[in-house]
């Protein structure tokens, strides 16, 4: 990706990274180096992002669906409670 923002989701993507480095920058030779050194902690940082943000999406569409039928279950009670008033009238 040539600008913005990117995100590093395989192994696969972060070894190219790491090849793609320039290897006479100071900078990209030192960030080249300690990916190498902590390689396998990294790739295991992202299978846990990975794991998080699926556990934390179940969550989010369980309480989405929840909101929802409580909303629905408002709404009918509503509409029930002037159905009945409308009779008692």
């Amino acid at each position: 990706v040539q600008s913005g923002w990117w995100l590093i989701q395989t192994s696969e993507e972060l070894r190219s990274l790491v090849k793609s480095l320039a290897k006479r920058g100071q900078r990209e030779r030192y960030l080249c180096r300690m990916l190498q050194r902590y390689f396998e902690v990294v790739t295991h940082s992202m299978a846990d992002m990975k794991t998080d943000n699926t556990v934390s999406s179940n969550e989010t569409e369980t309480e989405n669906e929840n909101d929802e039928q409580s909303q629905l279950q408002q709404s009918l009670n509503d509409l029930i409670e002037n159905d009945n008033q409308t009779y008692d009238d």
